[in-house]
Order: C-alpha cells, then sequence, then structure tokens
C-alpha cells in the first residue's frame, strides 16, 4: 500500500491544499490536519519536498489557514523527521532566504508556544506535563541555535523571540 496508494494519496493532498486554499479554508485545514497525522508513517520525501513545502508556507499567509499550515510543518519537521533529515530541509533552503526567513518564524513561534505551555503548566503546578513541555522545548533548540546563527540577519532575527524566553526559562 505504501509504495503504490502513498503517493497518489499525497498528490490528492497537494492538489486539494492547492485548489480550495481560497474558496474553502475549513476543507484546506482539514486537509492539512490529515497530512500532519499521517506524516510520521510515509515516506517523508513525498511531503518535505520543495514543492509541497512551499506550498505550505505560502499557507502561512493566508489567515484561516496559518494555524492549521504551522501545525502541519511543525508535524513534518518535529515527528516525522530524523535529525539529518531535519538538517537536510534547511540546508536545502539555505539559498531561498524566504522560505528560511518563514521557516525561522515558524520555529520560533513553534518555541515561544512551548515556553508559555510550560510556564503555564509550572505555575499551575502540573510537574509531569511541565517537564513533558520543556523536553519538547529542549528538542528545538539545536534548531534555534542553527537559525540564529545564520549569516541573513532576517533569518537569525526572527529566531531571537524564542532565544530570549528560552534564556529567561535557563536562568529560572
Amino acid at each position: 500500500m505504501r509504495e503504490q496508494v502513498i503517493p497518489s494519496l499525497v498528490e490528492s493532498w497537494y492538489q486539494i491544499l492547492g485548489a480550495y486554499q481560497q474558496s474553502h479554508p475549513e476543507i484546506t485545514c482539514q486537509c492539512l490536519e490529515v497530512v500532519g497525522a499521517y506524516v510520521s508513517w510515509i515516506d517523508l520525501n513525498l511531503i518535505a519536498n520543495d514543492r509541497f513545502v512551499n506550498l505550505l508556507l505560502s499557507q502561512m499567509s493566508v489567515e484561516d489557514l496559518r494555524e492549521e499550515a504551522c501545525d502541519c510543518l511543525f508535524e513534518i519537521v518535529n515527528k516525522g523527521m530524523d535529525p539529518t533529515d531535519k538538517t537536510k530541509l534547511v540546508e536545502s533552503s539555505e539559498e531561498d532566504v524566504d522560505f528560511l526567513a518563514k521557516f525561522s518564524r515558524l520555529v520560533n513561534g513553534m518555541g515561544q508556544s512551548l515556553v508559555l505551555s510550560w510556564t503555564k503548566l509550572a505555575k499551575g503546578g502540573d510537574v509531569k506535563a511541565a517537564a513533558e513541555a520543556l523536553r519538547a522545548l529542549e528538542t528545538k533548540v539545536p534548531l534555534l541555535l542553527q537559525l540564529l546563527v545564520h549569516d541573513d540577519d532576517d533569518i537569525s532575527a526572527n529566531i531571537v523571540g524564542f532565544c530570549y524566553d528560552y534564556l529567561n526559562i535557563l536562568k529560572q
């Protein structure tokens, strides 16, 4: 099934995401949820490619789609990619400053959301959930550092909020 049907399924997702993003954003959001749910068990090359990722990044600028597009990209980067693939995705796009600028904003948003979650959980006394949020946060630090030292100021500037929030956690 994975070899025969999944590529067709991924192509269908791509077509749905492109065709309905303006006319039916609710369908597009549902499709983004499905992509995020399936990304962990399909061949990542079907989704983690320029064509698919650029479509997802363009949807981040559409107000009705940006949250689901961000979640979907988060799933691609977080669940579905091993560290080597993650690095390759970032490095393969280093020529595309626009991509990395959007990607760094995505990582910044994910990091700041995790910091906020950790803060609320820690203040609420939920030690176990706070520890899980902190572990999830710490897995983003290598990516944070890789983007922070990028030569392009736009890319490194986009990640400063996450960096600042993370440093505040370390101080605590």
